[in-house]
């Protein structure tokens, strides 16, 4: 499949201001070089779209409000990106 939807949960300390929004970034793995895939999410989700077949991607997250971006929150392992049904 060319497109994933990943989900993750809000921080447990937002600094005391409310979340507003969320940061999204993807690279291929062995990259250095993160990509914004969205820096306008106001939810906790977001579907990637236009990712290669077979390519394993990391991706990472921020929250922001008033008082800045959290520290990003990273996949554990590479997401290969791959047909569901494996064809």
């Amino acid at each position: 499949a060319d497109e994933i939807t990943l989900r993750w949960k809000a921080p447990e300390d937002d600094g005391g201001e409310p979340i507003t929004n969320y940061v999204l970034q993807k690279r291929r793995k062995g990259s250095d070089n993160w990509e914004k895939v969205s820096g306008f999410l106001n939810s906790p989700n977001a579907t990637v779209r236009n990712l290669e077949e077979g390519t394993e991607y990391e991706f990472r997250v921020m929250a922001e409000n008033a008082m800045g971006q959290s520290e990003p929150l990273i996949t554990t392992q590479p997401i290969k990106a791959k047909h569901p049904f494996g064809k």
